[in-house]
């Protein structure tokens, strides 16, 4: 059964049976929040519904919502409501790039984050819970999801640091952000990163061979269509290419995913 809850003029429910929020009223005035797949080219078929191209809502990576989530500041302070009606107070001191694709469209952003230590206060976070900046309480996103951090020593080795929660919504100052069209007759996938591997257009191959590639490629005509996306990620850094005239690349530690969206062969 839901219970309801009210925090700074946001009224919300919180589902203990599958551990879910929903935000349904901000200062009287109803809205509307569905969390959408993180970092997958899959989508539910109950947020298929929400994306419909007639409908009105904001699509900001991994949510659709009538609200529009303002954007935060690297190092405020937020607090987010646990599952006992309690605030949590956390700083966002990392980083993270979250997306959603629905169509042919993809939507993502590099965007701040928050960690917390324990799984214990991790599990009291529900995926939809309602987050406010902590110097005003005013509502600025919802829980979309979570994830492990680890940190990488000298000697390779990875230690968990603890659970990071991403806050969605427009885009932080000197971040970056995106949309990029999926063009008819091309596809999009999701893969890791293999260790010791490079990416070019939808190519995971060692560096001496994925240079190679990338010549082969440059002057054949047939290239040009159609054109693919892929997602390629791991733990520690993001390259964004939107295009393949115009490149931006971005080294962020810790940072999620790798988006490419080049001109690539059919036959590759």
């Amino acid at each position: 059964m839901a219970e309801g809850f009210e925090f700074a003029g946001v009224q919300f429910t919180f589902n203990n049976g599958n551990k879910t929020a929903k935000v349904f009223r901000h200062r009287d005035l109803p809205v509307d929040v569905h969390i959408l797949p993180a970092n997958t080219n899959e989508i539910t078929r109950a947020a298929r519904a929400h994306l419909r191209p007639e409908t009105s809502l904001h699509q900001f990576p991994a949510v659709a919502t009538s609200y529009i989530f303002p954007a935060v500041v690297a190092g405020e302070n937020i607090k987010v409501i646990r599952n006992d009606g309690t605030a949590l107070q956390a700083a966002l001191t990392t980083t993270r790039v979250l997306f959603h694709a629905y169509g042919r469209r993809l939507i993502w952003s590099q965007l701040l984050a928050f960690v917390v230590e324990t799984r214990d206060e991790a599990d009291s976070i529900y995926q939809g819970s309602p987050i406010f900046r902590a110097s005003d309480n005013a509502f600025v996103s919802v829980i979309t999801h979570r994830e492990q951090m680890f940190l990488e020593t000298s000697s390779g080795e990875k230690i968990f640091s603890g659970y990071v929660f991403p806050v969605t919504g427009l885009k932080p100052k000197n971040f970056v952000s995106g949309e990029t069209e999926i063009y008819p007759g091309g596809s999009f996938v999701v893969r890791k990163i293999e260790d010791g591997m490079s990416v070019y257009g939808m190519q995971m191959l060692p560096y001496a061979e994925i240079k190679a590639f990338a010549q082969s490629i440059q002057f054949v005509p047939s290239c040009n269509l159609p054109r693919n996306t892929a997602v390629y990620h791991n733990r520690f850094e993001t390259n964004v290419r939107p295009r393949r005239r115009q490149t931006r690349n971005f080294q962020v530690p810790r940072v999620l995913s790798a988006v490419k969206n080049l001109l690539t062969c059919p036959r590759f």
